[in-house]
């Protein structure tokens, strides 16, 4: 029979090398682990062909579309390079509101009434589900890893998405907000929640698998557009003839 000594010894060694393992693949320490692209979800569906105002009119009622009792549908968001199309709703604490779509999460301080989309400090929460498709998923570089948003247990800045476009639709029209960040931000950080003289976006979900972190993603309003005025490749975007909710 082997003395107690070395059988604590083997169950040391074998939680090290466990738990050491496992530190290693989360923060992908030494490039230990191949990082997975989150964009395996394809791209929302490239389309210029031009629409009639009847047409125009049917995706702008689609957009502001009512489709959930007992939610209020602020709009719709696209995020075209990362097939992400979600409609938005007003309840960022609810469990099952956060099934169905994105939720507008209230901005705070001065004229935090008057912040909407494209005006002032827009933030949108949704779930990540580590699948790279599903809700606010594609926003992680990296399916599954931390890195290179933690590394080390530092939070990092992360720029891959630097340059792609946030697109929001309401009953007014259309916005394009263009991305210049991502901040990895502690769980319950509320000062990003403070509103802005300029009209700026904040797209936040869960960094998994670490999920007392959050991925903001940041954008600038760049552009905007009454419904008549957009060019037909924006609209189409919003088009549920041609794309479909991942969600």
């Amino acid at each position: 029979m082997r003395k107690l000594p070395d059988i604590m010894l083997t169950v040391g060694v074998v939680s090290l090398i466990f738990f050491g393992g496992y530190y290693i693949y989360s923060a992908n320490l030494f490039n230990s682990t191949q990082a997975v692209a989150s964009s395996s979800r394809k791209p929302l569906v490239v389309s210029d062909s031009e629409i009639t105002n009847n047409h125009i009119e049917d995706i702008k009622q689609n957009v502001v579309k009512n489709d959930q009792e007992g939610l209020n549908r602020v709009g719709t968001v696209a995020i075209p390079d990362l097939g992400i199309l979600l409609p938005i709703y007003n309840k960022p604490y609810d469990e099952q509101a956060l099934l169905v779509g994105a939720q507008q999460l209230e901005a705070k301080g001065k004229d935090a009434d008057q912040a909407g989309i494209g005006q002032g400090n827009f933030l949108l929460v949704a779930h990540n589900y580590t699948d790279g498709k599903k809700m606010f998923s594609p926003l992680q570089q990296t399916v599954g890893l931390n890195s290179p948003y933690l590394v080390n247990r530092h939070a990092q800045d992360n720029h891959w998405l630097d340059g792609k476009k946030i697109y929001l639709a309401n009953d007014k029209g259309l916005y394009e907000y263009t991305i210049d960040v991502q901040h990895t931000i502690p769980e319950y950080k509320t000062d990003i929640q403070n509103n802005t003289d300029k009209p700026e976006i904040n797209v936040i979900t869960c960094l998994e698998p670490d999920d007392s972190w959050r991925i903001d993603t940041h954008g600038n309003l760049s552009q905007k557009w009454s419904w008549n005025q957009a060019p037909s490749d924006i609209v189409n975007y919003f088009n549920l003839s041609k794309q479909q909710f991942n969600k």
